[in-house]
């Protein structure tokens, strides 16, 4: 089981059932089932006279090697990644060396680890097929600074970016302009003819430039209107250019294949449910989380005559939250709250938020679960306050809402699932 306090989440049937789905939809797709599914894609793209070197970065991207190496049965002569400091890994294996990084922000650790990747990068031959494992979190987790930038100003500008709402594409545009890695930088490191580039999607929109910044994606990025928009995030740089960035082609073979996205978990999720009786939100659900919150019950008003009873609903995507508090929750925690408050007399729910890979923001939780009898065992002036201090985590924690996981291995954005209805329909 991955949710590690199901039992206690688990007060109705409604509760239980949503969370049966959430667990079974992420243990039927980690991302070494989702490797072995596109075996076919990936081994015609691996010639059997070649060398394979496996590199990765990314919080999948252990399980993700786990699942190439069974696929490559014993042709990986060498295999590097870095996975978060806190991720557990079961298994060794002799071709292998792990490094750790921090996430969500870089650190000197980070450094050291993705200088270490980029050697045995720039280590390969022609002649050598080199396979990447990209996922989610690269971002943090594999990061060298250009010009004369420091981690530490990487560390700080993304945290106030991120603590200022903004969305994923925007962070991964400022990080790009920072990295010598990222944006197709490191294509150029890369000596090998054949690439293949295997991901697994935390991006909804499944643009491969912001999957870890698109360090395989050439790209030209142009920060005129972020600076503006976030000028006191880059105040503490001046004299450091930072403006129009442009990364080189080049003429590799180069095979992007995306594995595992969150379009696959939300209809994995409808299979489970019934599609006769599931409302399917969409894959790019995103936007402030007070925003979100009134889409999400605008949308389940707008269904519920349709459905003439009581009915099913699955959504995916990445929203946003201003943070000015000092309290400890998540995107996911805070938009469970945000829905609860919008609920009316005579209306009830389920409503689960969580993030694939098991951490809401700055909190030990994968999400929350809210309902109802949340709502009753608390009040409007209790959830306002644990939310003008950013403390979702605070309390769900108090109210069986919690939902943990620890870090699953996966990352395909955020999953929403549950159940809506209204006296008298």
């Amino acid at each position: 089981m991955i949710i590690k306090n199901f039992d206690y989440l688990s007060t109705s049937a409604l509760r239980h059932k949503a969370l049966m789905v959430l667990n079974t939809i992420l243990e039927e797709n980690s991302p070494s089932e989702a490797i072995a599914r596109r075996k076919m894609d990936i081994l015609e793209r691996v010639p059997e006279d070649s060398p394979v070197r496996v590199f990765g970065f990314g919080k999948a991207s252990y399980s993700m090697y786990i699942g190439l190496r069974k696929l490559l049965d014993g042709r990986i002569v060498e295999g590097t990644i870095i996975v978060p400091e806190d991720e557990m890994t079961v298994e060794s294996f002799s071709e292998l060396q792990i490094l750790r990084a921090t996430h969500p922000f870089p650190s000197e650790s980070t450094l050291s680890s993705s200088l270490t990747l980029v050697k045995r990068i720039e280590s390969c031959s022609k002649r050598d097929v080199a396979i990447f494992l990209i996922s989610g979190g690269g971002s943090s987790l594999f990061e060298i600074p250009t010009g004369n930038f420091s981690i530490e100003d990487l560390r700080k500008i993304t945290k106030c970016v991120m603590d200022s709402g903004a969305s994923i594409d925007e962070l991964n545009r400022i990080r790009i302009a920072l990295s010598s890695v990222k944006g197709g930088k490191l294509l150029e490191k890369i000596r090998s003819r054949d690439v293949v580039a295997l991901y697994i999607s935390d991006v909804v929109s499944n643009d491969l430039r912001y999957v870890s910044s698109g360090p395989l994606i050439p790209q030209s990025v142009d920060l005129t209107d972020l600076r503006k928009r976030y000028g006191k995030c880059f105040a503490n740089i001046d004299g450091k250019k930072l403006g129009v960035v442009t990364s080189r082609h080049n003429d590799k073979k180069l095979t992007n294949i995306i594995v595992l996205s969150n379009r696959d978990l939300v209809r994995a999720a409808i299979s489970h449910l019934g599609e006769d009786n599931t409302l399917n939100l969409g894959y790019t659900l995103g936007g402030d989380v007070k925003n979100l919150a009134e889409h999400i019950i605008r949308e389940l008003r707008k269904n519920l005559r349709k459905f003439r009873h009581g009915f099913w609903f699955v959504g995916a995507g990445e929203p946003t939250v201003h943070v000015k508090g000092t309290g400890r929750g998540g995107r996911n925690q805070e938009l469970c709250l945000h829905v609860l408050k919008k609920l009316l007399p005579g209306e009830d729910i389920v409503f689960i938020s969580a993030g694939t890979d098991g951490i809401d923001g700055n909190s030990d939780a994968m999400g929350g679960i809210v309902d109802r009898s949340t709502l009753l065992d608390s009040s409007l002036e209790e959830i306002e306050k644990f939310l003008r201090n950013n403390d979702s985590y605070g309390f769900l924690s108090s109210h069986r809402g919690a939902i943990m996981t620890g870090r699953t291995g996966n990352n395909v954005s955020d999953v929403f699932i549950g159940y809506f209805s209204r006296s008298g329909i």
